[in-house]
């Protein structure tokens, strides 16, 4: 990241930004009044690394502490981002286009790269703590109506509203099951 050959006056983490000069002497922090600080605001490769323990489950979990939603937001190059997503492009690069990133482990906080994968919008909504169906569910609800149930009578046995059992059965939503 930072580097010797930086040049001078612009941030040393390598974002090519200029850094803006020190109002005044700050001896903790290396500043001198009227020079260029050495980094961007959030710039600062040890507010840029991550750091994490590892559970039972293989899950990193990071040492800031999540958002209300489960997720771990932190400030990086100037940039908030969450945790998951920074450590998983970190790993294998951009995350593609159209798609998200995906908890395997269903733990919020991990950061794991291993532990996500990209999925798109549609199979992570499907595989959400919200979610009221699964595949296996999906295809039972097909062969029923196959069969001659009715929505209304699949809806009942899967505890969903008619509309959900019509628009699964008649693959409307859950398009990616067979």
């Amino acid at each position: 990241m930072s580097t010797d050959s930086t040049p001078y006056g612009y941030c040393k983490c390598g974002c090519g930004r200029k850094t803006p000069i020190s109002p005044d002497n700050r001896t903790k922090s290396g500043h001198v009044k009227g020079e260029p600080i050495p980094y961007c605001r959030g710039h600062h490769p040890s507010r840029a690394d991550l750091s994490y323990t590892v559970n039972e489950n293989g899950c990193w979990i990071p040492s800031k502490k999540p958002m209300n939603t489960g997720y771990v937001m932190f400030c990086c190059h100037g940039k908030r981002v969450l945790a998951h997503i920074y450590m998983w492009v970190k790993a294998n690069g951009p995350v593609p286009r159209g798609m998200e990133i995906d908890h395997l482990c269903r733990n919020r906080n991990c950061c794991n790269p291993d532990h996500v994968e990209p999925v798109t919008r549609m199979v992570n909504s499907q595989r959400g703590g919200k979610a009221k169906l699964s595949p296996a569910m999906v295809r039972e609800m097909r062969d029923l109506r196959s069969s001659g149930r009715t929505h209304s009578e699949i809806a009942i046995k899967f505890n969903v509203h008619q509309t959900t059992a019509m628009m699964a059965v008649n693959g409307r939503t859950w398009k990616n099951v067979e």
